[in-house]
């Protein structure tokens, strides 16, 4: 809308904020980048083959992350541990979306943030934190209830109270080689032109 009436606007254009948003589009324009991504596959969970869902989930492996293709914030997102919680996990994320992301679930892993900003000819990087979690992965709590009332998150870490993610328990910058920094911040860089960010 801004654009058809020619008054500037911040952010992504509409491409970039739509194939950003789709999960299973953004997976496809990763891989076809070659920026290395978990494996994954895509269901409509109104119109799946639960057989043929049980076999792509086996050649993955569990566990198994289950996620709204586009949703935000980890909500409606479940751990499969099993064959057997698959139809049930299914059903439940489906309550949020027409399109479900199924993936590797990575169990042994840091977790870090980077932003990034500019545009298709010149890009910056922000500062990388490292975020704590409590339980399987980051979920909704972690991210914007703990530390409401001024408690300790993950890793005995204060947070600031209910301020968004600025509750979330975080080390900035994160405690990774420069090595590691330097690959977080090319691929953010690569992963932000491949989506015309």
């Amino acid at each position: 809308f801004l654009e058809m009436l020619d008054i500037p606007y911040t952010g992504s254009d509409v491409l970039g904020s739509a194939l950003g948003q789709d999960k299973a589009l953004m997976k496809e324009v990763f891989e076809h980048e070659g920026i290395n991504i978990v494996d994954w596959f895509y269901i409509l969970p109104n119109d799946y083959d639960l057989e043929e869902t049980k076999k792509k989930a086996k050649k993955i492996g569990y566990p198994l992350i289950i996620k709204p293709a586009n949703l935000g914030s980890s909500v409606g997102i479940e751990v499969i541990h099993g064959e057997d919680e698959l139809e049930e996990k299914i059903k439940e994320c489906s309550k949020y979306d027409f399109k479900l992301v199924i993936e590797k679930m990575v169990t042994d892993m840091k977790e870090v943030n980077i932003s990034v900003m500019g545009s298709i000819f010149e890009q910056k990087v922000s500062a990388i934190e490292e975020v704590y979690k409590e339980g399987e992965f980051l979920d909704f709590t972690n991210k914007y209830e703990k530390g409401s009332k001024g408690t300790k998150g993950a890793k005995g870490v204060k947070s600031q109270g209910s301020k968004g993610m600025a509750s979330t328990s975080r080390k900035v910058p994160a405690d990774i080689s420069a090595e590691q920094k330097g690959k977080v911040e090319s691929m953010a860089v690569k992963a932000f032109k491949a989506l015309n960010a």
